[in-house]
């Protein structure tokens, strides 16, 4: 078995993706900035795997959902 070598929280405002904010994501640069930190410090680390813990997947009262995929994408079309 393997050993939790880090963990991040990570609250993000919506405003973070310029496409939301629309220029307002520059009030809290130091947000996107910390967000590069953390990127940098992920990368660094001899890992295989990575487990994203998010509340804005699939939500269920009985059960807890498990996507396992090379990759992720969405997009705020909606």
């Amino acid at each position: 078995m393997g050993t939790i070598r880090a963990f991040y929280t990570m609250p993000h405002p919506p405003i973070v993706v310029p496409e939301v904010g629309r220029g307002e994501e520059k009030k809290i640069k130091s947000t996107s900035d910390a967000f590069d930190k953390v990127a940098e410090e992920i990368a660094s680390l001899d890992i295989d795997t990575i487990i994203i813990v998010t509340p804005h997947g699939p939500v269920f009262s009985d059960a807890v959902a498990i996507s396992c995929d090379d990759s992720i994408k969405g997009d705020f079309g909606k």
